[in-house]
């Protein structure tokens, strides 16, 4: 009879065992898709950030193209004096 219920007891922590293993091994997964998606998310917004300084600089860049065009139309559109 001690046997049997040693048996039955020792089943019981065997499940316990497994039922938090499984728990554990789901939670490390859920946190690795976890911090995929952060790290995906990251990304992007890194990407959008590069995007935005880029045409930022572009049209400052432009800017100053259009300034100096007409800086020298400007010029070039004076006349010559002796």
């Amino acid at each position: 009879m001690e046997l049997m219920r040693m048996q039955l007891l020792q089943s019981q922590v065997d499940e316990r065992a497994q039922r938090e293993e499984r728990r554990l091994r789901q939670e490390e997964e859920c946190l690795r898709w976890e911090e995929e998606r952060r790290q995906r998310d990251q990304d992007r917004l890194d990407e959008r950030l590069r995007r935005e300084e880029a045409d930022s600089r572009h049209e400052q860049l432009m800017q100053v193209m259009m300034t100096v065009d007409g800086a020298a139309f400007n010029l070039m559109s004076k006349p010559l004096t002796s």
